[in-house]
């Protein structure tokens, strides 16, 4: 493990290059596109609509924009300000690294995986080319930091928070926050033997705060849509906003329906992790290689020494995006 002072550098010598990407002008398309539906908000004093250009916008959820929005209404219109939420959401993401690691191994650990996450190209990137999977990624990690401690330790504390950071990141960017943060933690479930951890009231306590977490999404959705099925989206009326965010919205990426389909290639997002996650590309494959060999070397007996959070969330995860016929870096 690298000393303390040197550690401590490098974290403070990436959290200077995020600072001073907040500056730069902000990129085509995605990034100035939700800047501006952000402003909208703003301007109009309207926080239930999302509009791209003159037509209703009907893909990713509010959390986003209406992070970029308060940040607007606090700091002004700046590029800067926009870039506000998504820092703050990588950092955060960068602690729940940490947490994750110490909580899944050693302190080392966690401290190194905050390092390589800071690090990685798609996140440098993410921070200064903002867009909802800054926020998502940064409230996905929180979320699986805080179900698996509350898996480990039986804590109330843990699984109001996990289903917090749950609620913010489908509220961010749909059903797919709910398939990166599940996967893992059925797979650690599984491998741990721990499935009684469902059969307790503090799962309802944790379903309870979800619920209430994406009620204001959910409310936004319905004003828009529901009350208005005379809105054309993508060439269909009668939408529901509600239903699109429960049921629609995944099998849309998937199929291609309504979105178009841009990506055939089933190896899409292999080929795409070789360059965002530079400059681990090399340690990160060699790690998972190791991981899936012991795995398999054990016959996949428990051993408490071990996880495969890591491993089967990554595997899966995988798998069924590989399947999208929409496909984005």
């Amino acid at each position: 493990m690298i000393s303390n002072s040197r550690y401590w550098s490098l974290m403070l010598l990436i959290v200077l290059i995020y600072i001073t990407g907040m500056f730069v002008t902000l990129f085509e398309n995605d990034s100035a596109q939700f800047a501006v539906m952000a402003m909208r908000m703003v301007q109009e004093n309207d926080f239930l609509s999302l509009f791209k250009g003159p037509e209703a916008y009907l893909d990713k959820p509010h959390m986003h924009y209406w992070l970029a929005a308060l940040s607007f209404k606090v700091f002004g219109i700046h590029d800067w300000a926009y870039r506000i939420p998504g820092i703050l959401a990588t950092l955060l993401g960068a602690y729940s690294c940490f947490g994750l690691g110490r909580l899944l191994y050693s302190q080392n650990v966690g401290k190194l995986a905050a390092l390589i996450f800071m690090t990685s190209q798609t996140i440098v990137l993410g921070a200064i080319d903002v867009r909802t999977d800054a926020v998502l990624t940064g409230f996905t990690i929180f979320a699986i930091w805080h179900l698996v401690a509350y898996i480990e330790k039986n804590s109330l504390l843990h699984i109001i928070l996990g289903a917090f950071g749950a609620g913010i990141a489908f509220s961010t960017k749909g059903q797919i926050a709910l398939l990166v943060v599940g996967l893992p933690i059925l797979c650690h479930l599984a491998y741990a033997r721990k499935w009684k951890m469902f059969l307790n009231w503090r799962v309802l306590i944790g379903i309870l705060i979800f619920a209430i977490v994406i009620i204001p999404m959910l409310y936004a959705y319905y004003h828009q849509f529901d009350l208005h099925p005379e809105t054309i989206i993508r060439g269909k009326g009668n939408r529901s906003g509600v239903f699109f965010i429960f049921w629609e919205q995944s099998f849309e990426r998937l199929s291609g329906e309504g979105i178009g389909k841009n990506s055939p290639d089933y190896f899409f997002f292999f080929h795409t992790f070789l360059w965002v996650f530079l400059p681990w590309t090399i340690v990160g494959l060699i790690a998972y290689w190791k991981k899936a060999r012991a795995l398999v070397m054990s016959k996949f007996k428990y051993n408490p020494k071990s996880e495969i959070l890591t491993l089967g969330g990554i595997t899966f995860i995988f798998i069924i995006i590989s399947f999208a016929q929409f496909k984005l870096p």
